[in-house]
């Protein structure tokens, strides 16, 4: 009996000779751990249903929310495409800038993704020079170029004579007669903007307005869907951006049809077929280069060093050997000599090879006719 008056199983104290028996109040007062419920520091509170959806799984990798109500349209291949498109654009718009400002400026892509209207307007800096064209696929959406103050300043100075220095220091709106020689640029990277949106989607802007202030740009309804690429610029001393934005219902085309034949639809247009006879017509009406040559044939150094203007030279062909007829540098027929009227002409006897490297200057003698 031990001396607090409590009894203890034999069993207990049988187990082990010597060994005493366990302390039962301190066992029932010693919670246990579940080491597998919880890892260490990451402990949630049982009555927030949504505490594990924050918490970061155990491989380092935090789950990510998804907006139903604004799903990503722009997957990874359709983004290169994207890319790549808006990089000619880039260029494009590059040269076009640098010959009428005579002045060397740079561009580059610095980021395209998906915005709404709201997010986008709220990006730009106030003042700004942010025209909108109306969209003749979606009239109720209006695309959007707008530039920086600072370069806006610099294309106006360039534009009318000046050297583009010092423009950093406008910080004010545009006039109505600054805003009509700005619309100059702005209208011709809408039309570069069509022009290499021309194989995936139809796009025709009109001139809709102009907006210094980016609240009061009414080009869409804040939550709909646009494309955003923004355009980093040097030019000069002036560090400044381009941003484009265009509404994805203007874009359907491209993000329904099938990437490896892009706009099948546009393919097979009036438009498209007299492109392709014009392209067509002005190819078969390019001049060439044909000419009409015997075989080649050995003759010895001192022969040829021997020669003399007026000398008549004997070749080892008869009358009848094949001529060759090349068109440019490369032999693509056989023919036979002969006349048509007053004038020399050669009769085609044979197709050679198509292959370019195959068929150049073949010798061909008597013999092997």
């Amino acid at each position: 009996m031990p001396p607090d008056g409590r009894s203890v199983h034999p069993a207990a104290s049988a187990a082990r000779p010597g060994a005493t028996a366990p302390d039962m109040d301190n066992m029932a007062e010693t919670p246990i751990k579940d080491e597998s419920a919880d890892p260490p520091g990451e402990a949630t509170d049982p009555m927030d249903p949504d505490a594990k959806l924050r918490q970061p799984d155990r491989y380092g990798e935090d789950l990510e929310a998804y907006d139903f109500r604004r799903p990503a349209r722009v997957s990874k291949d359709r983004k290169r495409s994207l890319e790549a498109i808006y990089a000619l654009f880039v260029k494009t718009f590059e040269g076009w800038l640098a010959g009428r400002t005579r002045a060397p400026i740079q561009m580059n892509l610095a980021a395209l993704e998906q915005l709404t209207y709201g997010e986008f307007q709220m990006s730009l800096r106030s003042p700004c020079a942010a025209y909108s064209f109306e969209v003749t696929q979606c009239p109720s959406q209006n695309c959007v170029i707008a530039m920086g103050s600072d370069f806006s300043y610099y294309l106006l100075d360039r534009l009318l004579g000046g050297p583009g220095h010092g423009v950093g220091l406008h910080d004010r709106a545009l006039t109505v007669m600054e805003r009509q020689v700005l619309k100059i640029v702005a209208a011709k990277a809408a039309t570069q903007l069509g022009e290499v949106w021309q194989e995936y989607a139809e796009l025709e802007f009109m001139e809709a307005g102009f907006e210094s202030i980016p609240d009061m740009l009414r080009a869409a309804s804040r939550e709909e869907p646009y494309l955003i690429a923004d355009m980093s610029v040097i030019a000069g001393d002036v560090e400044c951006s381009i941003t484009v934005a265009l509404p994805f219902a203007g874009l359907d085309g491209f993000f329904t049809s099938d990437l490896r034949q892009p706009n099948s639809a546009e393919q097979s247009s009036p438009a498209r077929v007299a492109d392709r006879r014009s392209a067509e017509g002005t190819v078969r009406s390019a001049g060439l280069e044909v000419s009409v040559r015997l075989p080649s044939f050995p003759m010895p150094l001192s022969e040829v060093i021997d020669l003399k203007p007026g000398q008549l030279m004997t070749t080892p062909h008869f009358g009848a050997t094949p001529v060759q007829i090349l068109v440019g540098d490369q032999t693509r027929f056989l023919g036979r000599p002969g006349r048509r009227g007053m004038r020399l002409a050669a009769e085609i006897t044979d197709v050679l090879d198509e292959d370019p490297e195959k068929d150049r200057n073949p010798r061909m003698t008597q013999t092997e006719r």
